[in-house]
Parts: C-alpha cells; sequence; structure tokens
C-alpha cells in the first residue's frame, strides 16, 4: 500500500515528460525570414541609374563645398559637416588645419565627372550604402602659399580616379561621403559612366 503513492507519482511524471516531448515535436517552428524577390531586369536597371545619379549628385556636392573651403583658406570646415559622415569630417578638419597653418589657398575648382558604380547594399528596401569611383580632374585649380606665392597642383596627377564610400545616414537623407581613397589612373571602358566615357588618362 505504500507503494501506491509512489507509482502514481511516477506515472504522472511519465505522462507530464511524454506530454512535453509532443508539444515540442508538434509545435511552432522558428522559420527563416523570406528571401526577397529579386528585382525584375527593367526594375534592377531603373534602380541603377537612381544609385548612379544621386552617387553623382553627392560626389560633385562635395567636391563644390570642398573646393570653397579650400577658396576661403581652409578657414572654416563646417559647411562641409552636412555632405560627410562624422568621421569624414574630422579628416577633413585635419587636413584643413594643416592647410591653414601653412598660409595655402585654393585657387580655381576641381571637377568631378566619370562616375560608375561599383557595388551597392541594401536594408530594408533602401539603399543605404554605395561604393563608386570617380575621375576628378583638378588641372584648373591650383593651391598658393600667400607668404610668398608660390603655386602648387592641388593633386599630382590633376586627374585621379578616387573612390567614394557613401552612406545614407537618415531615413529620409542623401547619400554623403564616409571616406575618400585615390586608386590611380584607370583605363576603364566606362560602361556604367554617367557621362557615357571615361575621360582620357582617367
Amino acid at each position: 500500500m505504500r507503494r501506491r503513492p509512489l507509482v502514481l507519482a511516477a506515472l504522472l511524471l511519465s505522462l507530464m515528460l511524454a506530454i512535453g516531448a509532443i508539444a515540442v515535436a508538434i509545435g511552432p517552428r522558428l522559420e527563416a525570414p523570406p528571401t526577397p524577390a529579386p528585382l525584375d531586369p527593367a526594375e534592377s536597371a531603373r534602380e541603377h541609374e537612381r544609385v548612379l545619379l544621386e552617387a553623382r549628385d553627392a560626389i560633385r556636392d562635395y567636391r563644390e563645398i570642398s573646393d570653397r573651403v579650400g577658396q576661403a583658406g581652409w578657414i572654416e570646415v563646417e559647411p562641409l559637416r552636412d555632405a560627410v559622415s562624422s568621421a569624414q569630417f574630422d579628416r577633413e578638419s585635419r587636413e584643413a588645419e594643416t592647410r591653414r597653418a601653412g598660409g595655402w589657398v585654393q585657387r580655381g575648382a576641381t571637377e568631378a565627372d566619370a562616375v560608375r558604380i561599383e557595388a551597392s547594399e541594401r536594408q530594408d528596401g533602401r539603399i543605404v550604402r554605395v561604393l563608386a569611383t570617380a575621375c576628378v580632374d583638378s588641372g584648373a585649380a591650383r593651391v598658393q602659399r600667400l607668404s610668398d606665392g608660390a603655386l602648387d597642383a592641388v593633386t599630382h596627377p590633376s586627374r585621379q580616379r578616387m573612390r567614394f564610400e557613401l552612406q545614407r545616414y537618415r531615413e529620409r537623407g542623401g547619400l554623403r561621403v564616409a571616406s575618400v581613397e585615390v586608386v590611380g589612373e584607370s583605363g576603364a571602358d566606362g560602361a556604367d559612366s554617367d557621362s557615357g566615357g571615361v575621360a582620357a588618362g582617367c
């Protein structure tokens, strides 16, 4: 008689374990999120064109603002803040301090053309990061040292292909320059160029 409670308890525990195992076996399972449907070729081409134009505008805006900062003697770099990331703004500020300390001022302006998209990154249905290259021509610009009038080229050589990392930092914001690097002269055919071809020497 004393064993009956123990037997009942064991049977009850076995029943509970069996019910739990069944619930796990037939219960809801986590599934991987569905893979977004790929864009059809026509929509993909339209998106590429939109990204190319937005990247081109972001790069040209950055160059135009950089020129104005240089033409003012690199005294004030604040106008660049809305065109670049915070890290790039810090780099621009340090470079401006060096130019300013040397007494340099920029004469003339640079031009950016032959923009090409290398890669883009999508998040929540929107393009948030773009890698693009552009030919930056500083042939019409010079930097001049005010103390003695010495002149120098803005870049060597005057036409350089540069890679721009562009990022979108706000949901409704435009692309900003996050980093810039010189990748040298290019003999690419410019198939993705906004100007229809890469200029000679870039």
